[in-house]
């Protein structure tokens, strides 16, 4: 349910590798596993760099039974410095995905 990466605008990268902070772990009863899911919810639908690493770009929530559990930020994995002149003109024509 959460991407593997972000787009990054503006960036010496076009996206950055995003992941959970950490994993988050829940037990419950057997027959029981189809009522956990997880909810994404990003910040926003970019970033504009530079970006550095470990920044929060959203959380994801762990549901049991439709009730949220836990609440886990996702960080990028990865710095994004400035892209160069000619990168940030082009990126302002770019389509957000």
């Amino acid at each position: 349910t959460v991407p593997a990466t972000m787009p990054v605008f503006y960036g010496a990268a076009d996206t950055v590798a995003i992941a959970p902070e950490r994993e988050p772990a829940v037990t419950v009863d057997r027959g029981q596993e189809g009522k956990v899911g997880l909810v994404w919810a990003p910040a926003g639908r970019f970033l504009s760099a530079p970006v550095a690493k470990g920044v929060a770009v959203g959380q994801m929530t762990m549901m049991v039974n439709g009730r949220p559990l836990e609440t886990v930020p996702v960080i990028t994995q990865a710095a994004v410095a400035r892209g160069g002149l000619f990168k940030r003109f082009r990126d302002r024509f770019r389509r957000v995905p």
